[in-house]
């Protein structure tokens, strides 16, 4: 049951994803990143690696559009861990919508 709980908000968190930016707009930077924190943190937890890559790809998609010092150099650092799990995995990204 655990398992089933934990792919449910996964699945959601991850759904959302790449409303990231909308989100940042309607409660803030801050507020937007920490969401997709957790949401990273429960694909680790539920050791869903393709979904966990995903959400640093969309991580990183966030800082870029932020623009603020130092999230371009975050932005790098969370897009090379993500290539690296989708090669790993020997996956490729899904397309973003």
């Amino acid at each position: 049951m655990a398992q089933i709980t934990a792919s449910i908000v996964l699945a959601i968190a991850v759904g959302v994803a790449p409303l990231a930016g909308q989100l940042s707009v309607l409660d803030g930077w801050d507020a937007a990143q920490a969401h997709l924190a957790k949401a990273e943190d429960r694909a680790r937890d539920i050791n869903d690696d393709i979904q966990g890559a995903d959400i640093k790809r969309f991580r990183a998609m966030m800082l870029l559009d932020r623009k603020e010092a130092g999230d371009a150099e975050a932005a790098d650092r969370l897009l090379r861990a993500a290539a690296a799990a989708y090669a790993a995995l020997e996956v490729a990204p899904a397309p973003d919508a």
